[in-house]
Protein backbone atom coordinates (compact mmCIF):
# COMPACT_ATOMS: atom_id res chain seq x y z
CA UNK A 1 0.00 0.00 0.00
CA UNK A 2 1.36 3.44 -1.42
CA UNK A 3 -0.05 5.52 1.88
CA UNK A 4 1.51 7.24 4.98
CA UNK A 5 -0.65 4.92 6.77
CA UNK A 6 0.88 1.82 5.96
CA UNK A 7 4.47 3.57 6.61
CA UNK A 8 2.96 4.65 10.50
CA UNK A 9 1.60 0.37 10.66
CA UNK A 10 5.14 -0.48 10.19
CA UNK A 11 7.23 1.72 12.02
CA UNK A 12 5.05 0.58 14.81
CA UNK A 13 5.28 -2.82 14.23
CA UNK A 14 8.78 -2.88 13.95
CA UNK A 15 9.15 -0.39 17.34
CA UNK A 16 6.40 -2.65 19.58
CA UNK A 17 8.79 -4.97 22.08
CA UNK A 18 4.98 -7.39 21.04
CA UNK A 19 5.99 -7.86 17.76
CA UNK A 20 6.68 -11.62 16.90
CA UNK A 21 10.48 -12.33 16.20
CA UNK A 22 9.65 -14.20 12.96
CA UNK A 23 8.35 -10.71 11.64
CA UNK A 24 9.88 -8.09 12.67
CA UNK A 25 12.78 -8.92 9.59
CA UNK A 26 9.88 -8.78 7.00
CA UNK A 27 8.79 -5.07 8.88
CA UNK A 28 12.33 -3.75 9.09
CA UNK A 29 12.68 -4.95 5.73
CA UNK A 30 9.27 -3.68 4.07
CA UNK A 31 10.20 -0.16 6.15
CA UNK A 32 13.71 0.62 4.18
CA UNK A 33 11.84 0.39 0.98
CA UNK A 34 9.37 3.06 1.86
CA UNK A 35 9.57 6.48 0.21
CA UNK A 36 6.99 8.39 1.81
CA UNK A 37 5.75 8.99 5.58
CA UNK A 38 8.78 10.80 6.71
CA UNK A 39 6.74 12.70 8.92
CA UNK A 40 6.09 9.36 10.88
CA UNK A 41 9.46 8.07 10.73
CA UNK A 42 10.79 11.20 11.96
CA UNK A 43 8.30 11.24 14.94
CA UNK A 44 9.82 7.39 15.52
CA UNK A 45 13.42 8.77 15.72
CA UNK A 46 12.58 11.47 18.52
CA UNK A 47 12.24 8.52 20.52
CA UNK A 48 14.95 6.76 21.94
CA UNK A 49 15.35 3.56 24.62
CA UNK A 50 13.51 4.74 27.91
CA UNK A 51 12.64 2.12 30.32
CA UNK A 52 11.51 4.87 32.66
CA UNK A 53 9.14 6.12 30.17
CA UNK A 54 7.84 2.52 28.80
CA UNK A 55 9.91 2.89 25.68
CA UNK A 56 11.29 -0.79 25.41
CA UNK A 57 12.69 -1.09 22.08
CA UNK A 58 14.57 1.46 20.42
CA UNK A 59 12.86 2.55 17.16
CA UNK A 60 13.82 0.69 13.67
CA UNK A 61 16.93 3.25 12.91
CA UNK A 62 18.62 1.31 10.42
CA UNK A 63 15.11 1.00 7.90
CA UNK A 64 14.35 4.52 8.61
CA UNK A 65 17.76 5.42 7.71
CA UNK A 66 18.06 4.19 4.42
CA UNK A 67 14.00 5.16 3.79
CA UNK A 68 14.75 8.74 4.46
CA UNK A 69 18.25 9.24 2.67
CA UNK A 70 16.40 7.92 -0.22
CA UNK A 71 13.84 10.15 -0.15
CA UNK A 72 16.53 12.87 0.82
CA UNK A 73 14.63 14.21 3.63
CA UNK A 74 17.29 16.14 5.30
CA UNK A 75 15.01 17.41 8.45
CA UNK A 76 15.79 14.17 9.65
CA UNK A 77 19.35 14.81 9.81
CA UNK A 78 19.79 15.89 12.98
CA UNK A 79 17.43 13.12 14.27
CA UNK A 80 20.17 10.56 12.63
CA UNK A 81 22.96 12.21 14.33
CA UNK A 82 21.16 11.54 17.72
CA UNK A 83 20.97 8.12 17.42
CA UNK A 84 24.97 7.91 16.74
CA UNK A 85 26.27 7.48 19.98
CA UNK A 86 22.72 5.90 21.38
CA UNK A 87 24.00 2.87 23.00
CA UNK A 88 20.29 1.00 22.73
CA UNK A 89 21.37 1.56 18.74
CA UNK A 90 22.59 -2.08 17.07
CA UNK A 91 25.95 -1.09 15.09
CA UNK A 92 24.02 -2.27 12.23
CA UNK A 93 21.46 0.67 12.95
CA UNK A 94 24.31 3.17 13.98
CA UNK A 95 25.87 2.28 10.44
CA UNK A 96 22.67 2.92 8.33
CA UNK A 97 22.51 5.93 10.45
CA UNK A 98 25.73 7.38 9.63
CA UNK A 99 25.22 6.30 5.82
CA UNK A 100 22.28 8.54 5.88
CA UNK A 101 24.06 10.96 7.25
CA UNK A 102 26.84 10.90 4.66
CA UNK A 103 23.85 12.12 1.92
CA UNK A 104 21.88 14.43 4.48
CA UNK A 105 23.88 15.80 7.06
CA UNK A 106 24.91 20.10 7.33
CA UNK A 107 26.66 22.34 9.13
CA UNK A 108 24.19 22.33 11.83
CA UNK A 109 25.19 18.39 12.71
CA UNK A 110 28.72 18.78 12.78
CA UNK A 111 29.26 18.86 16.43
CA UNK A 112 27.26 15.33 16.75
CA UNK A 113 29.25 14.00 13.39
CA UNK A 114 32.87 15.40 15.36
CA UNK A 115 31.99 13.63 18.80
CA UNK A 116 31.36 10.40 17.37
CA UNK A 117 34.90 10.53 14.77
CA UNK A 118 36.57 11.68 17.43
CA UNK A 119 35.13 8.60 19.52
CA UNK A 120 35.36 5.69 17.62
CA UNK A 121 37.76 6.55 14.68
CA UNK A 122 40.44 4.45 16.83
CA UNK A 123 37.92 2.16 18.72
CA UNK A 124 35.68 0.77 16.50
CA UNK A 125 35.09 -2.88 17.27
CA UNK A 126 33.74 -4.25 13.93
CA UNK A 127 33.11 -3.68 10.62
CA UNK A 128 29.67 -1.97 11.06
CA UNK A 129 30.91 0.60 13.52
CA UNK A 130 34.02 1.50 11.04
CA UNK A 131 31.88 2.03 8.10
CA UNK A 132 30.14 4.19 10.06
CA UNK A 133 33.29 5.90 11.20
CA UNK A 134 34.31 6.49 7.41
CA UNK A 135 30.72 7.78 6.66
CA UNK A 136 30.53 10.32 9.45
CA UNK A 137 34.50 11.49 7.95
CA UNK A 138 32.31 11.73 4.77
CA UNK A 139 30.26 13.74 6.28
CA UNK A 140 32.77 15.75 8.17
CA UNK A 141 34.69 16.25 4.68
CA UNK A 142 31.89 17.30 2.60
CA UNK A 143 29.87 19.57 4.89
CA UNK A 144 32.70 20.71 7.36
CA UNK A 145 35.11 23.73 8.03
CA UNK A 146 38.65 23.56 7.49
CA UNK A 147 39.09 22.37 11.19
CA UNK A 148 36.37 19.57 10.63
CA UNK A 149 37.90 18.93 7.56
CA UNK A 150 41.48 18.92 9.07
CA UNK A 151 40.16 16.43 11.91
CA UNK A 152 39.37 13.71 9.25
CA UNK A 153 42.52 15.05 7.50
CA UNK A 154 44.56 13.91 10.75
CA UNK A 155 42.67 10.28 11.31
CA UNK A 156 43.65 9.41 8.11
CA UNK A 157 47.53 9.02 8.37
CA UNK A 158 47.13 8.73 12.41
CA UNK A 159 47.86 4.84 13.03
CA UNK A 160 45.72 4.87 15.87
CA UNK A 161 43.08 5.41 13.53
CA UNK A 162 41.78 1.62 12.80
CA UNK A 163 43.34 0.19 9.36
CA UNK A 164 39.38 0.11 7.95
CA UNK A 165 38.93 3.13 8.80
CA UNK A 166 42.12 4.70 7.81
CA UNK A 167 42.60 3.18 4.18
CA UNK A 168 39.09 3.88 3.61
CA UNK A 169 39.65 7.54 4.25
CA UNK A 170 42.51 8.72 2.37
CA UNK A 171 40.92 7.55 -0.25
CA UNK A 172 37.78 9.54 0.40
CA UNK A 173 39.80 12.62 0.88
CA UNK A 174 41.45 12.68 -1.86
CA UNK A 175 37.89 11.63 -3.70
CA UNK A 176 36.12 14.80 -2.00
CA UNK A 177 37.15 17.93 -2.45
CA UNK A 178 36.94 20.27 0.61
CA UNK A 179 33.52 22.71 1.42
CA UNK A 180 33.74 26.28 0.42
CA UNK A 181 35.26 28.47 2.23
CA UNK A 182 32.40 30.35 3.79
CA UNK A 183 34.51 33.06 5.24
CA UNK A 184 33.55 36.92 5.92
CA UNK A 185 33.26 38.05 2.42
CA UNK A 186 36.22 40.91 1.43
CA UNK A 187 35.07 44.36 0.54
CA UNK A 188 36.10 45.51 -3.35
CA UNK A 189 38.62 48.62 -2.93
Amino acid sequence: VDDDSATKALVDAASDPRTSPDLLPDARTALANRRNGAVFMEAALARHYDFLKDVLRTPPVGPIAQALGAMKEKNAAPLLAAHLLDPADTEDDVKQAAAALAVLAGPSDLPALREFFGMYRATADDDDMAAAVVSVGQAIATQGDKPARAQVEAAATDPNTISYARDRLGALLTATPAAPDTGPAKKPR
